[in-house]
């Protein structure tokens, strides 16, 4: 427990500073809008306020927002 513990502190200390809060109206509005669970949307949320896209196998995703979705083969080709 010690170890992941700091493991943990560690991860914290490096990637905290980089996290961006996600815009949860926007996200609990794209949830609505669409019918997805919360947490999609929040994925979804944030790479729309990143401008950028979110990486998902999610078949039903890609097709509700082709615009803002990669497959994962997608990215890796690019």
């Amino acid at each position: 427990m010690a170890d992941a513990q700091e493991l943990w502190r560690r991860a914290v200390h490096w990637i905290g500073p980089c996290e961006v809060p996600v815009n949860m109206t926007a996200a609990l509005a794209l949830a609505h809008e669409h019918g997805i669970s919360a947490y999609d949307a929040q994925y979804l949320a944030l790479a729309q306020q990143l401008q950028t896209v979110c990486a998902t196998e999610d078949g039903r995703l890609r097709r509700l927002f082709p615009d803002l979705t990669r497959t994962l083969t997608e990215l890796c080709a690019a």
